[in-house]
C-alpha cells in the first residue's frame, strides 16, 4: 500500500481534502486551518509519536521510504551535474564579476557625492559667514547712520532753541 512509498502518508496527503474545499470555497480562513492542522500533525508525529515508535521498535524503523531516497538520489545527481556544469559555472563566474563591478560602482559614486556633499555644506557654511558679515555691516551702518542723524538733530534743535 501507500505505506511502502512514505512513512505517515496522512500527514503528507491526509488534508489535500481540506486545501481542496479552501481553493473552492476561494477562504483563506479556511487555509489557514488546514495549514494549522498539517501543522499540528506534523509536530504529534515529531514530538509523539516519533519518540513512542523508536521506543518501542527501536532500530527496526525505517529512516527513509523508497520516494524519499529515490528523491534525494536524483537531487543528488542532478547537483552534481549543475556544479560540474561548465556553462553555469560560467554564468556564474560572469556574475560574480558583474557584481563586483557593481560594488566598486556603487562604491566610487558613493565616493563623489560624499565629496559633492562636503562641497556643498563648505558652500553652505561660507554662504552663512558672508550673510552674517553682511548683517553685521549693515546693522552697523544703520546705527552709525542713526547716530548721525540723532546729532543733527540736536544741532538742529539747538540752533532752533528748542
Amino acid at each position: 500500500g501507500v505505506y511502502r512509498y512514505l512513512n505517515n502518508p496522512d500527514c503528507w496527503t491526509g488534508y489535500l481534502a481540506l486545501y481542496g474545499l479552501a481553493l473552492m470555497s476561494q477562504s483563506w480562513d479556511l487555509f489557514f486551518v488546514a495549514l494549522l492542522s498539517q501543522g499540528t500533525s506534523f509536530i504529534f508525529l515529531q514530538f509523539v509519536e516519533m519518540p513512542h515508535m523508536n521506543k518501542m521498535y527501536c532500530h527496526q524503523i525505517r529512516k527513509e521510504t523508497e520516494i524519499e531516497a529515490m528523491v534525494q538520489s536524483i537531487v543528488r545527481t542532478h547537483l552534481k551535474m549543475a556544479i560540474e556544469n561548465p556553462e553555469l559555472r560560467e554564468l556564474t563566474h560572469k556574475m560574480a564579476q558583474r557584481v563586483r563591478r557593481l560594488r566598486e560602482r556603487i562604491r566610487k559614486e558613493g565616493r563623489g557625492l560624499r565629496a559633492k556633499a562636503d562641497e556643498l555644506r563648505e558652500d553652505i557654511n561660507t554662504a552663512k559667514r558672508k550673510i552674517r558679515s553682511g548683517a553685521r555691516r549693515v546693522r552697523q551702518e544703520v546705527q552709525d547712520t542713526a547716530s548721525k542723524i540723532k546729532s543733527e538733530l540736536e544741532v538742529l534743535c539747538w540752533a532752533h532753541g528748542m
